[in-house]
């Protein structure tokens, strides 16, 4: 694969769907990048409502495995779509078939939507934080010939086996962080039982780990078995979730020395890497580069283009405000993970107090729950983010549920799959100064096009 000078990023769940990813992959030089979060919830959301324009139905008829995509569809594919949406099954360790199915398939319906139209590269980011739905989302994503996976929220040491174990036709595994148990947990799948047959003719996706210090790129560099592809390094002005810092005094995150990027000792790895954060301009995009940089990753500025999938109403606010100097972005705790988490603060959204408040808690998607043994030794989930009740029946301390909103429902309701009642929550880089140089005036919008022409003007 082509090393990338420009790499959009995965942002929240569905921000950066097909569409935008195909949008920027289409350019020379720019790879675009698909969130993999929820695809189960949003390849369901879109066929009970019909899938305008039939393209998921056109993806799924090309998968290769014809019984599984047609089970799929007859599940829940309504044609003239229906407000009385069935019920996506929640996330388990054991999981169920159709979480099984709408994982693989939604994975692989959007990589083959993105690859449509050109030959250039396209990738999918996943968070390791979410470990649950990576062996089927890789599964899916690898069957549609993805070039690229990005990863971060975690230490993504397992998944260069996983992807091999995939291609190679084995059975694969992936080991489930149980907090506060040495054991291991292991979540095993066998492909070929599952799709009666052998996967067969896949295209190796090389493997770009996101990181946020030397410390953690020094760890992979030694785990892998083969030396990385390349590393995105992640600032801590980009937006979605942060690196931990070392600690949180008077509302603030504490960050040392040893956050700090040492790029002397980075390019030493003598392995490309890509800065993320701040780097939305032709002249940072040349800093970049200077400090030994194969390029950057970039996500605001693509988040808030017309080819996001980011609620209309709610991006008109965003470009509105953004313009005018008037937007704030927070780095927040809401984030139930416990990693630092951008929030661009916008009325009647879970980012108000008031609207937290006043959310009813509840904890019914699962995506960022944590695993842990309770006394009997049965394995359990419990989330910061549900009923305060519930969460400490489980052991949980009342320390950690403070301020913390619910993202799986917060996220997908900026994209407008949520569900009915709920709120958004919209996560944003501290950097918009590029729109200025995009937009006109204050009600104006851009596309992708523009975003390029201006990135690469001076390149």
């Amino acid at each position: 694969m082509k090393q990338p000078l420009i790499i959009q990023g995965g942002m929240g769940a569905w921000v950066s769907g097909y569409k935008l990813a195909q949008a920027v992959s289409i350019h020379e030089q720019c790879m675009g990048t698909i969130s993999g979060i929820a695809l189960d919830r949003i390849l369901a959301w879109y066929l009970q409502n019909g899938d305008p324009g039939g393209h998921f139905l056109r993806a799924l008829n090309n998968f290769p495995f014809p019984e599984i995509s047609e089970r799929v569809i007859r599940k829940w594919y309504c044609e003239k779509g229906t407000s009385d949406h069935k019920k996506v099954p929640k996330l388990s360790l054991n999981p169920s078939t159709d979480f099984v199915d709408l994982t693989i398939c939604g994975n692989y319906a959007v990589v083959w939507l993105a690859k449509q139209g050109h030959s250039n590269p396209v990738s999918i980011n996943y968070l390791e934080k979410i470990q649950v739905p990576l062996i089927y989302s890789l599964i899916g994503a690898i069957l549609a010939g993805i070039d690229c996976i990005t990863m971060g929220a975690g230490i993504p040491d397992q998944i260069p086996e996983l992807i091999r174990s995939i291609i190679e036709g084995e059975e694969v595994k992936y080991n489930i962080n149980i907090q506060g148990s040495k054991d291991k947990y292991w979540l095993r799948f066998n492909p070929k039982e599952y799709f009666g047959g052998q996967l067969s003719d896949l295209f190796y996706p090389k493997f770009l780990p996101i990181i946020s210090s030397n410390l953690l790129a020094n760890i992979l560099v030694r785990t892998f078995k083969e030396k990385p592809f390349g590393f995105v390094v992640e600032l801590p002005c980009a937006g979605g979730h942060n690196a931990p810092p070392r600690g949180y005094k008077g509302g603030e995150f504490i960050y040392g020395e040893k956050d700090i990027v040492n790029f002397e000792k980075l390019n030493d790895l003598d392995i490309p890497y890509w800065l993320a954060g701040g780097f939305a301009s032709p002249e940072k995009i040349a800093y970049a580069i200077s400090l030994g940089a194969s390029g950057v990753q970039i996500g605001s500025i693509f988040a808030l283009c017309n080819e996001s999938e980011i609620d209309q109403n709610l991006k008109k606010i965003l470009l509105r405000n953004g313009y005018n100097n008037i937007q704030t972005i927070i780095t927040s705790d809401f984030s139930p993970t416990g990693y630092p988490f951008k929030v661009a603060e916008v009325i009647n959204t879970l980012s108000e107090r008031c609207v937290f408040e006043n959310d009813t808690r509840k904890c019914d998607k699962g995506y960022l729950v944590t695993y842990y043994r309770d006394q009997d030794g049965n394995i359990n989930s419990r989330c910061p983010a549900e009923p305060l009740s519930v969460y400490l029946k489980k052991g949980g301390k009342i320390e950690d549920t403070q301020d913390k909103r619910c993202l799986c429902n917060g996220l997908l309701k900026t994209v407008g799959k949520g569900d009915d009642g709920r709120h958004a929550i919209i996560t944003l880089g501290d950097d918009l100064s590029f729109l200025k140089h995009l937009m006109n005036n204050a009600e104006d919008s851009y596309s992708v096009s523009d975003v390029i022409k201006y990135l690469l003007k001076q390149n």
